[in-house]
């Protein structure tokens, strides 16, 4: 039996699932819209943790 390997999907997201089906009847313009907001989204807390964990690094290495 050969098996699909799911490894590499660590840290992603389903940007359309089976818990959220109002997604069948999206025009195919919402349906770009609403994955290009939920990419922003996930970019944006990226970001976001990046920053923080940057800004906690210099703080614990600096004296002042």
């Amino acid at each position: 039996m050969r098996f699909n390997r799911h490894d590499n999907l660590e840290g992603l997201h389903a940007p359309f699932g089976a818990s959220k089906s109002s997604w069948l009847r999206y025009s195919d313009d919402k349906l770009i819209d609403v994955y290009n907001n939920l990419r922003a989204a996930e970019i944006g807390t990226r970001l976001h943790e990046w920053a923080k964990n940057t800004i906690d690094l210099r703080n614990k290495t600096t004296p002042f």
